[in-house]
């Protein structure tokens, strides 16, 4: 489902968060979906407005590695992401900064899968949080925020199931 997306190739960061969604039929207009940047705004708890910047002119609903949007949350909070990985029509990754975003050496993926009976969507974010009172505070919001968004996502796209969780440290 990865699509050969290797993050270690963009982050050190761990694993820290994954979510999935059961969905039936085509992952085709899920990728679609999870691709209409502008259309986060359908689901993302907290995202007022996208804004979107190609390298170079491209079809409507289309990106590339290098595409940029910047994210206006509520809260007054910009960040900046863009595509670092782009393989249509079965996943994407991003890095995200921002001057008040607590997440460093972020990358998120996203991905779509058929399989039998419907397919499967996958979220995963790298980062890393710097400070024990940071981590303490932020990391429960990331999970909150991502099984909201998780849910809306599902509603849109007929999910049958969602799950988003903190991953373990590898303690190893």
């Amino acid at each position: 489902m990865t699509g050969g997306f290797d993050p270690g190739r963009f982050t050190a960061a761990p694993l820290q968060t994954q979510g999935v969604i059961r969905f039936p039929g085509s992952p085709d207009p899920v990728f679609a979906r999870i691709a209409d940047h502008a259309a986060m705004t359908d689901w993302v708890p907290l995202l007022k407005t996208v804004q979107v910047w190609h390298p170079k002119p491209l079809p409507p609903g289309q990106s590339m590695a290098g595409t940029a949007r910047v994210l206006a949350l509520r809260g007054g909070v910009t960040i900046r992401e863009e595509i670092i990985y782009w393989d249509p029509p079965r996943c994407y990754a991003y890095t995200t900064e921002g001057k008040r975003w607590p997440l460093r050496d972020y990358v998120g993926f996203m991905g779509v899968q058929a399989g039998t009976g419907g397919g499967t969507f996958l979220f995963r974010e790298y980062f890393r949080i710097e400070g024990t009172l940071r981590r303490a505070l932020v990391s429960p919001g990331i999970v909150i925020l991502g099984r909201l968004a998780l849910r809306n996502l599902g509603k849109l796209i007929g999910g049958t199931s969602a799950e988003f969780r903190r991953v373990p440290a590898d303690r190893s």
